[in-house]
């Protein structure tokens, strides 16, 4: 489950950080003074939301980690 939402959010981030290069480059003409290749911003918004997906992605897992798998067969 986690390796599932890993890849997910992996796959998310870069496209997220491509097309924040790419936006910041037309918003960096109409706005003074913002550099459209801060990588310190970006590590640390991508890390901050890998963070973020770990711990939303780690509730459920541990939930169903706990679970006997043979109630939860019967239950269906």
């Amino acid at each position: 489950m986690l390796a599932d939402a890993g890849l997910h959010v992996g796959i998310g981030l870069t496209l997220g950080v491509a097309l924040a290069v790419a936006a910041g480059k037309g918003v960096q003409t109409q706005l003074y003074g913002l550099e459209s290749t801060d990588g310190a911003t970006l590590v640390g918004a991508t890390g901050l939301l890998a963070v973020i997906a770990l711990f939303a992605t780690m509730a459920p897992a541990l939930r169903a980690a706990r679970l006997d798998p043979l109630s939860a067969l019967r239950d269906e």
